[in-house]
């Protein structure tokens, strides 16, 4: 349910802080113009629209203040994210977009009204200028009136706000290639563990051959498996170098591979067969994950 503010003014004829002019004449024909049911001035967060409309504005009146300058008062429809902003003394401030030539009239109109966090007396911003070719001004309110509501209860600006993301929370939770990356990446890495642990009942039947009490494992053949393991296992690391995380167990496996390749070098040592020469990477293998 919408709120409604009491008039508050949202700008003032005549010189602004950084040099430029809010003509008396604009806001004469602001408050004669403005009407809703033509084109309704928003209420967008410092001017930009991609965060959402924060409600709107109902009503644009002109009136003179003690220093007779003329000033423009509005009355805005507050949403319950502009009244969480304002109970959490954010965006307490406003400023304005007007265009000088509406749609050819010749007459300057309230195109939407912006909700900030600085106060007015550290000065104006000039922060955009065209839509749609026409020529469009953004002033900042010099006397930072702040914006009064009637009040909503938590709850009700809670289930507001829970509302209005749900939909981004299905969108970016419904599908996540990084969730399907990284569960075929554990399950790869059993796979390889599962390897590794064949590989390593080999390299600890090897070390402890006594005669002819156990057959020992073909030489080639065992070097060869290592070979395709550490394939395997560089593979694995390139393909999830790109994660911020480790993979639960990686160091582990990096750790234990180099100690197989280092038992089975010793193993065939001591059996009086020299190591093969290796067909791949190179034996001093580091293993870094990004």
């Amino acid at each position: 349910m919408a709120k409604n503010s009491k008039w508050f003014k949202v700008a003032t004829s005549g010189p602004t802080v950084d040099g430029r002019e809010i003509k008396e004449q604009w806001v004469k024909d602001m408050a004669e113009t403005y009407d809703p049911a033509e084109y309704t001035a928003n209420i967008f967060q410092d001017h930009w629209s991609w965060y959402g409309n924060y409600g709107r504005v109902t009503a644009v009146k002109a009136e003179k203040d003690g220093k007779g300058r003329l000033c423009l008062f509005a009355k805005v429809e507050a949403n319950k994210l502009l009244l969480k902003l304002n109970k959490a003394g954010q965006k307490l401030f406003t400023s304005i977009r007007v265009i000088e030539d509406f749609a050819k009239t010749g007459k300057a109109y309230l195109m939407h009204l912006a909700i900030t966090d600085e106060p007015a007396s550290l000065g104006t911003e000039q922060l955009s200028f065209s839509v749609n070719g026409e020529t469009s001004l953004i002033f900042a309110n010099q006397d930072g009136t702040e914006i009064e509501f009637d009040q909503f209860s938590d709850e009700e600006i809670e289930a507001e706000l829970i509302k209005r993301s749900s939909f981004f929370k299905r969108l970016f939770s419904k599908h996540s290639p990084e969730q399907e990356n990284d569960d075929m990446s554990k399950a790869d890495l059993e796979k390889l563990q599962t390897q590794f642990t064949q590989l390593s009942e080999q390299v600890a039947a090897l070390s402890g051959t006594k005669g002819d009490e156990e057959t020992p494992p073909d030489n080639a053949e065992f070097s060869q498996q290592i070979e395709e393991l550490q394939g395997q296992i560089e593979t694995l690391q390139k393909e999830n170098g790109e994660y911020k995380t480790k993979l639960e167990g990686f160091d582990q496996l990096q750790e234990n591979f180099t100690k197989l390749q280092s038992d089975f070098s010793e193993a065939l040592k001591d059996a009086g067969t020299p190591p093969p020469a290796s067909k791949g990477a190179s034996q001093d293998t580091d293993f870094d994950i990004f």
